[in-house]
C-alpha cells in the first residue's frame, strides 16, 4: 500500500463489510448482496474482530488445462483473489496472483505434496504477520492474512476439501445430509429426492421421500468436526470404507488447517459457473435433444420433452447463430455458434449461457410443452436472481421459491421415479435448492465463481511460446505476472495506461465517451423529422441556435461510440457494409439516466434530456451520427431489461 490509489482500493473491503454490519444491525438484513463483504461468511470474522482493517483477505482458486489440444498435457494451476480490492480492479490481471504450476503431463497424484508449500507459507504469515506501510497515514501494519474461501471445480474439489466427491452417498457440495440413490451393481450415487418405484432391495438407496421444503440442513463447523473425528477414528480398511460412506469425507482437509481462514466446511463455497453454464445447460440440451443415455426400453421418441431432433434441431441451431449475433457486447461478449455444429468442439461457457438463458426461452416456447417450459423458465429466473450483483433479500426469497419449484418439477417431469432414468438426477439439479441461502453467506455468488481462473489460465496460455519446456515456461509466466503485478501494486504508474487509451482516429468527448473512426470525411442531410428533433433539443439547450435558420440539417457520419463502461458500440453505416455474419455492435442498455456528449468542432456537446435520445450535429463539425443519419428515439418508460437499438436505418 505505497501507493495511494492502492491503498484506497485495498480499503474498499474493510469499508464495505462495514457498511453491511451496520445494515445488518439496523435492518435485521444485509439491503443488497453486491459483493463478498456483504455475506456472513466476510461480516462475521470482522464483527467478532477476527478481521482487522489492513488484514489481507484472499480467495485461493485451482484448476487444471489442458496444455495441448492433441497430446496429453494436464496441467494444473492455482491463484490468489485479493477479496479486499474494489470489485472494479479486484479481477484485472495485475492484481491476480499465481501461486503454484504444476507441470503434466500426467496429474498429480498426491495434490497435497504440490499444495503444502505453498500453504506452508500462507500460514507462516497468518501467524507472524506481514509488515504493511500505509502511505494514507505514513503508518506500518502487522498484516496477518486471511483465507475466507478455497474454490475449484467439482472434480479438482476433492483434492483439496477430502470430500467423496459428486458421485459420493454424501455428494452435496454443501454437505446437506441427504442421502443419494444409486442403481444396482452401480456405484455412482444421485441425489434423488423421490425414491424409485419397486426400489426395495438396494442397499443405500430404499430410504424414503425426502421433501423438497424440509431437507436437511447444510453441515455446521461442529458437524463436520464429529463426522471427521469419526472417520480419523477408523481401524481397519473395512471400518473407513463404511464410515467414509456414511460421513462424505475422506481426508481432512490441508486448507483446514490454515489458522486463520473461514471453518469448514464453509470454506469450499459453491461453484456457479460450471454448475449453471455447463453442467446443467448440457444436461438440459442432452434432454431436449434425446441423446441422454437410456435404457432400450425407454425410447426417446416417447419422450414428451425431446422436441429438439432432426430438423428441428437444425433449424434451433441456425436460430441460435443468427440471433446470438444480434445480443449487446454486455450480454454476450462470445455470441453462440451453430451448437449443430460445435457443441461438441468446445463450446464456452458463455455461449451455454447466452443460449439457455437468453435465445432459448423464445426459441422453445411453441415447441415444449408448458409443463416443461414452465420448469425450464423456472431454472432461468432462479439462476439469474442468485447470479445478479444487486440481489435483495426480496429477490433470494423469489429465487428459492422459483429453484425449490423447479428442481421439484425436474424429478417429477423427467425422472418420475423410474430407476431406469435416475441418473438424470445430477448434483448440478439438487445444488440449485441450495443457492439462494448461499448468497446469504457468500454475499455474491458470481463475485467467488471460476471466472477468474479460467480468464488467467487464457493469459498464461497467450503467453506461451517455449515448447521445448513446456511446464517450465508455464512456471516462468507465473512468477513473471506475480513479480509484475507486484510492482503495479507498489507504483500503478508503471502501467500501461490503457484505461483512457483512444484509438486512433477517436475523439474524446469527455464523461468517458469517443466517437471512434473511421469519418464518412463529408456532410449529409437529416430527414425532416430528424432536423425537427435535433432542433427542437438545440432550444431545449439553448446550443447552436443557428441551426434554427437551416431548413435541413447536415452531420457527417462517424464508424462508432465508446461508453463510459469501456463498450464499443457500432454504427449501420460502417457495420452494414461488412459480412453479415458479424456480431452485431450497435445495441446499449438506457436505464433512466443517460446522457452522451457528442463532439462539436471546439467545445461541441449534446445530452439526452427529458427522454429524448439524440444522435447528431450540425452542419460540417466534426460529429456523431450513428448509422446513416440522426437517430432520435422517444423512450416513455425505460426498462433495463430491454435493448434499445441505437439506429434502426
Amino acid at each position: 500500500q505505497r501507493d495511494p490509489e492502492t491503498a484506497e482500493n485495498a480499503a474498499y473491503g474493510w469499508k464495505r463489510a462495514n457498511e453491511a454490519l451496520a445494515e445488518l444491525l439496523e435492518h435485521g438484513e444485509v439491503l443488497c448482496f453486491e459483493d463478498v463483504q456483504c455475506g456472513q461468511d466476510y461480516i462475521d470474522p470482522v464483527s467478532n474482530g477476527t478481521l482487522q482493517e489492513h488484514n489481507l483477505v484472499g480467495i485461493y482458486s485451482w484448476d487444471s488445462l489442458q496444455l495441448y489440444e492433441k497430446k496429453k498435457s494436464d496441467t494444473w494451476l492455482g491463484i490468489f483473489i485479493i477479496a479486499n480490492l474494489h470489485f472494479k480492479v479486484r479481477y484485472q490481471k495485475s492484481n491476480v496472483r499465481p501461486t503454484i504450476v504444476v507441470g503434466g503431463p500426467d496429474a498429480p497424484k498426491d495434490v497435497d505434496s504440490f499444495l503444502f508449500p505453498t500453504l506452508h507459507h500462507m500460514a507462516a504469515l497468518m501467524n507472524e504477520g506481514l509488515k504493511v506501510w500505509d502511505v494514507r497515514n505514513g503508518r506500518v501494519y502487522n498484516s496477518k492474512p486471511y483465507n475466507l474461501y478455497d474454490t475449484s471445480d467439482t472434480v479438482g474439489l476433492t483434492d483439496m476439501n477430502g470430500w467423496v466427491g459428486h458421485t459420493g452417498h454424501f455428494g452435496c457440495r454443501f454437505m446437506c445430509g441427504m442421502q443419494g440413490r444409486h442403481k444396482q451393481g452401480a456405484p455412482m450415487y444421485y441425489p434423488a429426492m423421490l425414491k424409485p418405484e419397486n426400489l426395495d432391495h438396494i442397499p443405500n438407496s430404499c430410504h424414503p421421500d425426502y421433501d423438497i421444503n424440509n431437507l436437511p440442513p447444510q453441515s455446521t463447523p461442529e458437524a463436520y468436526q464429529e463426522a471427521l473425528k469419526k472417520v480419523l477414528a477408523s481401524t481397519t480398511n473395512a471400518e473407513y470404507n463404511k464410515n467414509r460412506t456414511a460421513t462424505g469425507i475422506t481426508k481432512p482437509s490441508l486448507f483446514a488447517a490454515l489458522p486463520r481462514a473461514t471453518p469448514m466446511p464453509r470454506l469450499f463455497p459453491s461453484h456457479c459457473m460450471h454448475r449453471d453454464f455447463l453442467n446443467y445447460p448440457q444436461l438440459q440440451i442432452l434432454l431436449f435433444r434425446g441423446k441422454i443415455s437410456h435404457n432400450a426400453s425407454d425410447k426417446p421418441e416417447q419422450w414428451l420433452w425431446a422436441v429438439l431432433t432432426g430438423n428441428v434441431w437444425e433449424k434451433h441451431g441456425a436460430l441460435v447463430a443468427k440471433w446470438g449475433q444480434k445480443l449487446p457486447l454486455y450480454v454476450a461478449p462470445h455470441p453462440p455458434r451453430n451448437p449443430v455444429h460445435k457443441i461438441n468442439s468446445g463450446y464456452k461457457a458463455c455461449e451455454y449461457q447466452a443460449w439457455l438463458y437468453i435465445l432459448a426461452p423464445g426459441f422453445l416456447y411453441t415447441l415444449l410443452p408448458h409443463p416443461y417450459f414452465s420448469n425450464l423458465c423456472q431454472f432461468i429466473q432462479g439462476a439469474k436472481i442468485t447470479h445478479s450483483f444487486t440481489a435483495t433479500n426480496d429477490d433470494l426469497r423469489e429465487a428459492q421459491q422459483c429453484l425449490l419449484s423447479a428442481v421439484a418439477g425436474f424429478e417429477t417431469l423427467y425422472y418420475g421415479r423410474k430407476l431406469e432414468r435416475l441418473h438424470f438426477v445430477c448434483q448440478s439439479i439438487h445444488s440449485h435448492v441450495h443457492t439462494p441461502l448461499e448468497q446469504v453467506y457468500a454475499g455474491c455468488s458470481a463475485a467467488i465463481a471460476q471466472w477468474t481462473i479460467e480468464r488467467t489460465i487464457g493469459i498464461i496460455e497467450s503467453l506461451f511460446r517455449q515448447h521445448s519446456a513446456p511446464y517450465a515456461h508455464l512456471s516462468a509466466i507465473a512468477v513473471r505476472l506475480a513479480q509484475v503485478g507486484t510492482l503495479h501494486a507498489l507504483n500503478p504508474g508503471l502501467k500501461s495506461d490503457r484505461e483512457g487509451h483512444l484509438p486512433r482516429g477517436a475523439s474524446n468527448l469527455g464523461n468517458g465517451y469517443a466517437v471512434l473512426a473511421p469519418r464518412q470525411g463529408q456532410c449529409v442531410e437529416v430527414t425532416a423529422e430528424e432536423t425537427r428533433a435535433i432542433q427542437e433539443y438545440s432550444v431545449e439547450t439553448g446550443e447552436d441556435i443557428g441551426m434554427m435558420m437551416e431548413d435541413v440539417v447536415s452531420v457527417e457520419r462517424r464508424g462508432g461510440l465508446q461508453l463510459p463502461n469501456g463498450q464499443r458500440v457500432r454504427t449501420k453505416w460502417k457495420e452494414t457494409l461488412r459480412a453479415q455474419d458479424i456480431a452485431c455492435r450497435r445495441y446499449v442498455q438506457v436505464g433512466r439516466t443517460f446522457s452522451v456528449c457528442i463532439a462539436a468542432s471546439n467545445a461541441l456537446r449534446s445530452s439526452i434530456t427529458k427522454g429524448y435520445h439524440v444522435m447528431g450535429k450540425y452542419n460540417i463539425s466534426l460529429s456523431l451520427c450513428l448509422h446513416n443519419q440522426t437517430r432520435t428515439t422517444r423512450i416513455t418508460t425505460p426498462n433495463p431489461t430491454h435493448y434499445t437499438q441505437m439506429s434502426s436505418q
